[in-house]
């Protein structure tokens, strides 16, 4: 006996009945394979499970079948989701997937044959919790810098003749010359202790290498610019320089080949090392000072109390900074800065174990750029007709005067009650 046949439900779409003859549905999985250069086994990320989508093939018949069709076509053209009974998933809360398609024939009177197809409403919802995924970049973070660590311990080896040593010696300080200049005018912290490192390189470097100093100096040297952000645009600016500084050549690695003697091998590859541990560091911090920044905690963010704090309390006179959520453009800018960085290092990183741990950060850091885009208003430009205070700006574009703060803080303008009659990027409700 068909037991089966007894589960089958009465299908209906918003409380209108229809008799269904087939139906197919598509399901799966969001995936993105990244393959490398010189790499036999790719990647794949999971983005997510695909939306479901449902397809029906429906009739409606009886004398009245006129007027069923009627009442089921009213039903599919009403805006947004409704309930879709399935006779083999059951109840569905469903939007309407583009055409409906109707038929009528002489051959099948008394029917109407309809092409139904739906797709899962799913929820529009806004996390609260933004600190779960900065929290997971801090730990990815972590995990990172240790793999790069311990490849470090693995491949920094200058036993032997001086002129190994030597050479990375040479190497190194040109690499840390190229950080200093850039560093010197924009974030005195790093330049500063990288031009202590360099003095230390000839203490450090010749064997017995002090690795575990070297590691923690290089670490030590990144974070030191972390204490300097003023508002949310240097904030950035400070993110950005780290991203910047994995990019230049200095520090890009070197063929190792065979046709190089085995002492020349071997300072390309410790020479390699060293780079390696200052890019990957450099990213590291990146994504740490990047997902400590503010979140908002709803998707229409009020600024007013994040602003207030921004701009009376001085960064002079606190640890910690004062700045606002990062805004819709720059996490989107941030978005694809991180994509391109992430796919460069990917190509040039050294070990399995470096490369798990670089794409598990690369895949941490864009949840949390997806959380915050999820929860950020976006921005569009405004022009007022004349010089106008803030306030009399936020009352008439936002009905709430209280919000000229989050204009004035947006876009460091120097006065309250003089915003000048020049394109504002500002929240877009």
């Amino acid at each position: 006996m068909d037991t089966w046949r007894f589960s089958i439900r009465p299908a209906s779409f918003r409380g209108v009945p229809f008799k269904v003859a087939e139906d197919e549905a598509t399901f799966g999985r969001r995936t993105v394979p990244h393959e490398y250069p010189l790499r036999d086994v790719p990647y794949t990320e999971d983005m997510g499970r695909k939306v479901r989508r449902y397809s029906v093939s429906a009739y409606v018949i009886g004398s009245d079948f006129m007027a069923q069709r009627d009442r089921l076509l009213t039903a599919l053209e009403q805006g947004g989701s409704g309930t879709l009974i399935h006779p083999f998933y059951g109840s569905l809360t469903v939007n309407v997937d583009g055409d409906i398609t109707f038929r009528h024939s002489r051959d099948n009177g008394g029917m109407c044959e309809i092409s139904l197809k739906f797709i899962e409403s799913g929820q529009l919802s806004y996390p609260t919790a933004g600190g779960a995924t900065a929290q997971n970049v801090e730990n990815a973070a972590d995990a990172a810098d240790q793999s790069f660590a311990d490849k470090f311990l693995d491949d920094f080896d200058l036993t032997g003749p001086d002129w190994i040593s030597d050479g990375v010696i040479q190497s190194v300080s040109d690499m840390l010359d190229d950080v200093i200049e850039f560093f010197e005018m924009v974030d005195s912290g790093i330049s500063d202790l990288a031009r202590l490192l360099q003095g230390d390189l000839s203490v450090l470097f010749p064997p017995p290498s002090q690795v575990a100093e070297i590691i923690s100096r290089v670490q030590a040297m990144w974070a030191a610019g972390k204490s300097i952000y003023y508002n949310t645009d240097s904030a950035i600016s400070a993110v950005d320089n780290l991203k910047y500084i994995s990019g230049i050549d200095s520090l890009a690695p070197r063929g190792v080949w065979p046709t190089q003697s085995a002492s020349q091998q071997q300072t390309t590859v410790a020479t390699n090392a060293f780079s390696q541990l200052m890019r990957s560091s450099a990213i590291t911090q990146s994504t740490r000072q990047f997902s400590a920044l503010p979140t908002p905690t709803a998707s229409n963010y009020n600024y007013r109390s994040a602003t207030r704090a921004a701009l009376t309390d001085s960064p002079r006179q606190n640890n910690e900074p004062s700045v606002l959520p990062v805004s819709y453009d720059q996490l989107a800018r941030q978005r694809t800065s991180y994509s391109q960085l992430f796919d460069r290092e990917t190509c040039r990183v050294s070990g399995d174990e470096p490369f798990i741990r670089i794409e598990d950060l690369r895949q941490t850091v864009w949840l949390d750029i997806q959380k915050r885009l999820q929860l950020t208003a976006k921005t569009v430009t405004r022009t007022p007709d004349d010089v106008t205070p803030a306030v009399v700006l936020a009352a008439d574009w936002y009905d709430d005067a209280s919000r000229g703060a989050e204009i004035v803080a947006l876009n460091n303008i120097p006065h309250p009650g003089f915003v000048p009659p020049e394109p504002l990027r500002v929240a877009s409700e």
